[in-house]
């Protein structure tokens, strides 16, 4: 059975949402931040640095599996109702008509996922 847009959500993540939709003030997120920082600094600071390497050519996605339909929709109903001046469809009216193109953007995902690529014009940024 398929799922309707996001009323009545509650499944995987939803607790986490409700946790992160608390507003926190400025100086607590700035706090969280710098002890985030200062405590990672403080756990690695005896181990050796970060090596890199380059992936070899012929590298592959091979555990590659599929996004679904309800995978997407659960994903956008977890986004907290906020966007940013560059949003062209803002996430509001987003969940307001998700269940009708989330098997779109499901075909798109999975398309740029399987193929390793995405189109440049999605690779712009819009004021």
């Amino acid at each position: 059975m398929a799922r309707v847009g996001c009323i009545g959500y509650t499944g995987p993540g939803w607790a986490e949402h409700q946790r992160a939709a608390t507003p926190a003030s400025v100086d607590e997120f700035h706090r969280f931040f710098t002890d985030k920082v200062e405590a990672v600094r403080a756990a690695t600071a005896g181990g050796f640095p970060p090596t890199f390497k380059a992936a070899p050519v012929a590298s592959s996605f091979a555990d590659f599996h599929k996004v679904t339909v309800d995978d997407v929709i659960s994903a956008v109903c977890l986004l907290l109702d906020k966007s940013c001046v560059a949003d062209t469809l803002p996430t509001p009216q987003l969940k307001l008509v998700d269940d009708l193109i989330a098997p779109f953007r499901t075909e798109l995902f999975n398309r740029y996922l399987s193929t390793a690529t995405v189109p440049t014009v999605f690779k712009s940024l819009r004021h």
